[in-house]
Order: structure tokens, then sequence, then C-alpha cells
């Protein structure tokens, strides 16, 4: 009943999501100019106004020859970009400049970029510098052409200071075709896990139906973080799906831990878990939601860290580094207090043990609630990804990532469901409810077979 209730709320919010983000929002799939807004042609900073001179490092102008100028051309190709997205697709167009000067007031350090991806809407450039995708604003930048080449000058500080750096995993560090299969086979694990705990195990106790929600809210973040790999359109509506979804996973794990501490402080109490599953369903929903407005109410676009997003031609989510706290902050601190909540656990059943270690009712539980906290524990150990992922974004510019750690990452499905659904208890239940009910004989049956046998037994001793 709690399952259903929480995965119709969750839905519906869903749906009001897809209704204001994936249906209001334009295609992204128009023609040539779909870099820029509504289809009006950006004009770009260049950096000399005379468009036949060239900005010679530091702060002159130079005359272009006439034979540089025929060898010279305008079109260029650029990648399909705005606020939330790079396409890989790439499309060729003649860049406008604008009529004013716009040369670079910096150190004469400043650095020349021919590897330009895109631009977005509002004229930011999307450049590629070290494994990094950076945006550069208007005024940070300026473009010349030369030779064939759209020579881009930036300046050093703006590049440093930049706070919308996003780790770009190239084909040399990750392979996508690796990559994706891991998150694809996790998706499955979590959902093949929710449904062995909710349909073929006959217990429903509060440590399975919280782990149910808890892998319906996982397996729905990594379908998310496929999509984000994969499809550029209505990035605000997925990253709004999996930004909900990921903070609900982390609630539902605390969720997890906090049930497993209660089961063993009141083992000797009848479990009534009908009170206790309303607040872990209202926390579930409530969270998540609360953070979500506070990420999209100032600009109408979830901050989800670009740490997620590991190749080109997929969502990118273009924000401060100080926003991505709104979702690292409250995932980190589910995590923190989730564990603080197992250590408890392991030490009232270390106390318990010396305390009741007569008692029969401890005896009968003990083994399951060590199980249970055993779990726990391990489950945190493959939710610490995402603390890593949290320093990763922080250290972005310093570390590359590497892309065993990215795949190991994506395959905390199967540890989940390993830990979980194919323990060794968990397999004696499976057993029983696919295997031994199959051949199980009714009790009307089974009486009539004893009852014949008997008959038969007493004619032989006759």
């Amino acid at each position: 009943m709690y399952i259903n209730m929480l995965v119709n709320l969750q839905f519906v919010f869903l749906l009001l999501i897809c209704r204001h983000y994936c249906s209001a929002q334009p295609s992204t799939d128009t023609p040539d100019v779909c870099i820029t807004k509504d289809n009006i042609m950006q004009k770009f900073p260049k950096c000399c106004m005379n468009k036949n001179q060239y900005w010679d490092i530091p702060d002159k102008c130079v005359n272009i020859t006439e034979k540089e100028m025929e060898e010279s051309k305008m079109y260029h190709y650029f990648y399909e970009s705005n606020e939330t997205h790079i396409n890989s697709n790439s499309v060729v167009f003649d860049p406008i400049f604008d009529s004013k000067n716009h040369m670079l007031s910096c150190e004469p350090s400043s650095v020349l970029f021919n590897e330009i991806i895109g631009f977005t809407s509002n004229g930011s450039a999307i450049i590629r510098e070290n494994k990094r995708v950076i945006f550069i604003n208007f005024e940070d930048y300026c473009l010349d052409s030369l030779l064939g080449k759209l020579a881009m000058f930036v300046c050093k500080t703006a590049i440093f200071s930049s706070s919308a750096g996003m780790i770009l995993l190239s084909n040399e560090t990750l392979d996508a075709q690796t990559y994706i299969p891991s998150i694809v086979i996790s998706t499955c694990c979590y959902y093949i896990a929710a449904i062995i705990y909710q349909f073929v195990l006959e217990s429903h106790e509060g440590h399975r139906t919280c782990f149910t929600a808890y892998s319906i809210s996982m397996g729905t973040t990594f379908l998310c973080l496929i999509l984000l790999q994969k499809v550029n359109l209505h990035c605000t509506c997925l990253g709004s799906i999996f930004f909900m979804f990921m903070l609900a996973s982390c609630v539902w794990l605390y969720c997890i831990c906090h049930n497993t501490t209660f089961s063993v402080k009141t083992f000797m109490k009848a479990d009534q878990t009908s009170n206790r599953f309303k607040m872990y369903t209202t926390l579930s929903i409530i969270v998540p939601v609360s953070m979500l407005l506070i990420s999209i109410i100032p600009s109408g676009i979830p901050d989800v860290p670009r740490l997620f997003t590991k190749n080109l031609g997929s969502c990118t989510f273009k924000g401060e580094d100080t926003r991505v706290a709104i979702l690292f902050v409250p995932v980190i601190c589910l995590i923190v207090i989730s564990t603080l909540t197992v250590i408890y656990s392991f030490f009232l059943i270390r106390q318990f043990d010396k305390i009741y270690k007569c008692d029969i009712i401890w005896l009968e539980k003990r083994n399951l609630l060590r199980y249970m906290t055993h779990s726990c524990s391990l489950i945190l150990i493959t939710s610490s990804f995402w603390i890593v992922d949290a320093g990763l974004e922080i250290a972005e510019s310093k570390i590359s990532v590497p892309a065993a750690y990215s795949i190991i990452e994506g395959l905390q499905g199967v540890l989940v469901m390993v830990i979980f659904a194919f323990d060794r208890e968990t397999r004696k239940d499976i057993y029983k409810v696919l295997c031994t009910k199959r051949f199980q004989m009714p009790k009307s049956k089974r009486f009539s077979t004893l009852l014949k046998k008997f008959k038969s037994e007493r004619r032989v001793k006759n």
C-alpha cells in the first residue's frame, strides 16, 4: 500500500514537471540557427572592428594581406547548443560579428583556442580545455578569422575563474560503449531487486518495504542517467526527474537504516509499521520536491552536476559551482546520518548480545537483525560514490576521473542486488516461493494420499 502511494504521488509530480518543461520547452531540432535563441542570429564579439584586421597579441590589430583574405573563409563548423545541451551534430553557419571593438583588456598571456565546441543562446562560448568543457561569458572572449580558421582569444584569468567548468571524459579516458551498458545493467538490477522483494518474497516487513522503495527510486535515477547520456532534448525535464529521484533514493536509504535501528531497539515489541511508513513516505516526497523547487525557481534549470554527463552530445547544465551544493549537501547529509544510524545499530546488537544472551526472543531475531545491519553497511559503501562525486565536482580542474571508477560507479545496481536480493536467506525464500510451492500438494490431497498409504500399509500387515 505504501509503495503504491509513493509511486502514485511521485508520478503525479513528474507529470507536472513534464507538462511544464517537456511540452512547453521548444524543440532544439531547428536547422542551422538553433544555436541562437528564438531563431535570432547571435552577434559574436570580434576582436578587431575592421573585418580586414585580426588581433595580434597583446593589444593591436594587424591588417590581413590580400592573399590571406582570399584564403580566409568565414564559414565554420559549430555544434548546436543552448543552456542545457550540446548536440554532437555540427552545423555550418556564417558568424555575424558585433560592430563594436572587443579587444580584451588582459595580460599578454592570452590563450588562443581553435577547438570551439559551440555557443549558447546568450552568446557564451563553449570551449574544451584539459578534458573540461568551459562556458566563457560574452565579455571574456573575442573572435577573429585568419587563414580559414576562427581564432578565439580568451584571458587565462577568465578560464581559471570560470565556475562553469564541466568534466568531459573523452574517448581516450572513457569509452561510452562501456560506461552506458554498465548503467543499463544497474537499472535492470534495481528494478529486478524491487520485483523480487515486492512480489516474490512472502515477507513484507519494514526492511523489505523500504528496500523496494529504494530500488525503485535508484532504478529511476539510473534510467534518467542513461537518457542524460544519449538525449539532448527536454534536458530540463530529464534533469528535474533525475534530481528528484536521486534525492528520494538517498531518503529511502536513510529510511532503511532508521528502520533497522528501530527494529533492533524494539525487538521485543510487536512490529507496528503503519505510522512509521507514513512518515517515511512523506519524507521521501517532501525532501526531493522542496530541494528541486529551490533549484529550479531562480533560472528554470535544475542544478544537475556536470559530472553525471560523461560525453559530448548529451544534456549539460550550465550552473555555478556553489549551486551544486543544492543537490550534494542533502545527499551527503543523508548518507552521513545513515552511517551514524548503522553504527548505533551495531552498538545495540553488541550490547543486547550481553544483556539478552539467554533470551529466546533475542536469540530468534538476532541473526535477522545482524543481516539487516550488515546489509545497510554494505549499501552505504556503494552509496559513498555520491560523496566521491561531490569531491570530484569541486576539484574537477585538478583531478581526471579514471574510466574504471566511472564503470564501477555505473555498476552500483549489480552490487546492491547481490547484497540484498541474492543473499543466502533471500535465496531460500525465493526457492520456497518459486520451487517448493509448485510441487506442494493441497492439504486435502495430501490427507487423501496419506490415508491411502495408511490403508495399504495396514493391508500388508494383515
